[in-house]
């Protein structure tokens, strides 16, 4: 049997299937093993295989294609392909995903005794901006019923990304607002919309409300002068790096694989 040689391949992700290129000097069947983050060399997942790219070609290219089975240790790892004649250690290197794993927290882990009495929540936050934009508006610095435009990521999973806010200009609580996109006919919102501080009002759109591209015309349902009839526009965008959300992130994993 010839000299065992050596070869370099690439970076594999963690839990992810792969492909490694080499070039063996003679054309014949492989088997393979391999030996992971300094281990003894052992057998491969089944969907582990080395083969001819193209099953012929005049480089004697081949291709290893990894089951995602065999990348499961984070470290180097080395797959030996044994052929009759030749045998090719093949060098990669395992790695985790850049955004890493988000694990499940134990029941109980943030207790009330955890927080600052004094730390701010959710209600003081949205109190806050409440009074700045009432503020605004008062002062005549903004006018959302008339101007207000959004941009919401399509598929947006977080509330607080797809709750959109208006100056309610009358009195009267819709007990819905009508939406539109692109034209369509329009239908009640999921969820009906609620006070936030004084005359503004808000509506949280739902999941389903954002999964498709387009322009969607929020309108209220009582009059077109109560509420946010002819001014309210949400646009639904696909990946946009300056809006974010779960396109996004995906983006920046995709990314950082490559």
């Amino acid at each position: 049997m010839a000299a065992t040689t050596f070869q370099s391949g690439k970076q594999l992700v963690k839990d992810a299937a792969g492909v490694l290129y080499f070039t063996p000097a003679t054309d014949e069947a492989l088997a393979v093993t391999a030996s992971k983050n300094g281990g003894s060399y052992a057998a491969v997942n089944a969907g582990t295989v080395a083969a001819k790219v193209g099953g012929t070609n005049a480089e004697g290219l081949y291709k290893l294609t990894v089951n995602l089975a065999d990348t499961a240790t984070v470290g180097p790892i080395a797959f030996k392909c044994i052929g009759t004649t030749d045998t090719i250690v093949v060098l990669a290197e395992v790695i985790p995903l850049a955004h890493g794993t988000v694990g499940t927290l134990v029941d109980d882990t943030i207790t009330a005794a955890a927080i600052q009495a004094d730390a701010l929540g959710s209600l003081e936050l949205a109190a806050g901006a409440a009074s700045e934009i009432a503020a605004a508006v008062a002062g005549g610095g903004v006018s959302i019923e008339t101007s207000a435009r959004y941009k919401i990521q399509i598929g947006e999973l977080t509330a607080a990304k797809r709750t959109i806010i208006w100056d309610q200009a009358g009195a009267t609580m819709p007990a819905n607002c009508l939406l539109s996109l692109d034209g369509a006919t329009p239908e009640n919102s999921d969820a009906a919309p609620a006070t936030v501080s004084g005359t503004l009002r808000s509506l949280v759109l739902s999941a389903a409300e954002v999964a498709v591209a387009g322009t969607l015309h929020i309108a209220n349902t009582t009059t077109s002068t109560n509420g946010c009839y002819q001014g309210l526009l949400v646009d639904l965008v696909g990946y946009d790096p300056a809006v974010g959300g779960p396109l996004s992130a995906m983006g920046l994993a995709l990314r950082s694989i490559r």
